[in-house]
């Protein structure tokens, strides 16, 4: 499966959190190693916030999915994609639309599942600050 990896992590993030970009990088390839999953592209947001979709790496991934470059996004958790709940509704829905599936490795919830929804909305909701 083609994946692209995304990556994301503001200065308070990482103080607050200790995610540093190395350690999302090396527990998603460790993933996708294991799951067979063909790396594509690393898409790295580093000092971004997660307000809002706006950011250069998100915006080249959104187009990569359009034109069916990858088949899944990895990333640790929701809050590396968004941290505002319609964001991560509308990001849903377009993967949704482009047949991209969203595997979150810290998240292992299944997206496409109406449990799993509603788990990726309430971790939409803990990581809103």
């Amino acid at each position: 499966m083609r994946c692209g990896i995304y990556v994301r992590v503001s200065t308070d993030d990482q103080r607050d959190n200790g995610y540093s970009i190395d350690s999302q990088l090396r527990m998603i390839k460790e993933y996708c190693e294991k799951n067979d999953y063909d790396i594509v592209d690393v898409y790295n947001d580093a000092g971004h916030s997660g307000k809002d979709l706006m950011r250069p790496e998100m915006q080249r991934l959104l187009k990569d999915m359009k034109l069916h470059k990858i088949e899944v996004i990895v990333a640790i958790k929701v809050d590396r994609l968004t941290r505002n709940n319609y964001d991560g509704f509308w990001l849903l829905n377009y993967c949704e639309e482009h047949d991209v599936k969203i595997e979150l490795i810290l998240e292992p919830y299944d997206v496409s599942t109406v449990n799993g929804e509603m788990i990726f909305g309430m971790n939409l909701v803990f990581g809103q600050r």
